[in-house]
């Protein structure tokens, strides 16, 4: 995709005022920039691209550090904080908690090998000892039970260890929960847990008793009324060309959207989007953090 925003631009500038047959004398738009992405894996990927051309990158959830290094990101904004003060954060828990033994599971991706590298690093400063170091395999897909058995049992090995701190994303701490109800240990573990993870239904859902008592660390967000009259105003527009992402809505909906063939990879639906429709679509429940991708 950074692919095609790039060779669309360099076309662009190279043929501005191109004429064809359909629209005569029209002006091709050049690429300002592009928003994204949500995970910092693919933002730094990304990143590594675009900065060959100067085409400016914001994202909305990338918190890698290693992202706020401007000799190699120069390119590169985000609206959110950096993981290095969520993890000033979880050590300042453990402070307060007068814990001074403690075991942390990390995910094998850019998010969970920096935040533990920052985390390794500040503990030593503090004289606060880790237990256990246990690496999750980022897709749990992959992944076989018994590896997640095999982490708790870990875990169990260092029996004066409590506090376990998760840096990890929700569908594989998901997988830590139930490897801990499997090996009937739910409630011996005091879980801090960072933000890919700590907020999200996937990881309480079936697991509640397990997650029960959970500190968890989250960037600050408060509910946007802009956004919500934003959204709310938009549902009216039924015609509305112009935000492609709203075709793909609706078909949460089952409906189809008007001019949804221009729009590819949609599902052709029956019925169209009515007003009942519409005023159950504005009851939704808009998350705390997209105070992050809201523009004013």
């Amino acid at each position: 995709m950074a692919v095609d925003f790039i060779k669309g631009s360099i076309s662009n500038i190279d043929d501005i005022n191109d004429y064809d047959n359909c629209s005569k004398g029209h002006k091709k738009k050049i690429i300002s920039g592009v928003v994204g992405a949500a995970s910092s894996v693919t933002s730094i990927q990304v990143a590594n691209l675009l900065r060959l051309f100067k085409i400016p990158q914001v994202s909305f959830f990338s918190t890698s550090p290693e992202l706020s290094n401007k000799q190699r990101f120069e390119y590169f904004s985000r609206t959110i904080p950096s993981d290095h003060y969520q993890v000033k954060a979880i050590v300042d828990i453990v402070q307060k908690l007068g814990w001074s033994y403690i075991s942390i599971i990390y995910e094998e991706s850019n998010y969970g090998i920096k935040a533990f590298e920052e985390l390794d690093d500040l503990l030593s400063k503090h004289s606060i000892c880790i237990a256990v170091k246990e690496k999750l395999v980022k897709d749990s897909g992959v992944a076989e039970t018994i590896a997640y058995d095999n982490i708790v049992l870990k875990l169990l090995t260092k029996p004066r260890a409590k506090g376990v701190i998760i840096f990890g994303s929700d569908q594989e701490v998901a997988e830590v929960m139930k490897a801990v109800r499997r090996q009937n240990v739910t409630g011996v573990f005091s879980w801090i847990g960072s933000d890919g993870w700590s907020a999200r239904n996937l990881v309480s859902d079936g697991n509640e008793a397990e997650v029960e008592g959970t500190l968890s660390v989250q960037s600050a967000g408060k509910p946007s009324d802009w956004i919500r009259r934003l959204f709310s105003s938009i549902l009216d527009v039924i015609n509305d060309k112009r935000n492609p992402w709203f075709v793909k809505f609706w078909e949460n909906f089952q409906c189809k959207y008007p001019h949804h063939r221009n729009i590819p990879v949609t599902i052709d639906y029956s019925r169209n989007v009515s007003r009942p429709q519409r005023s159950s679509a504005k009851a939704i429940r808009l998350e705390d953090q997209l105070q992050f991708v809201s523009v004013r």
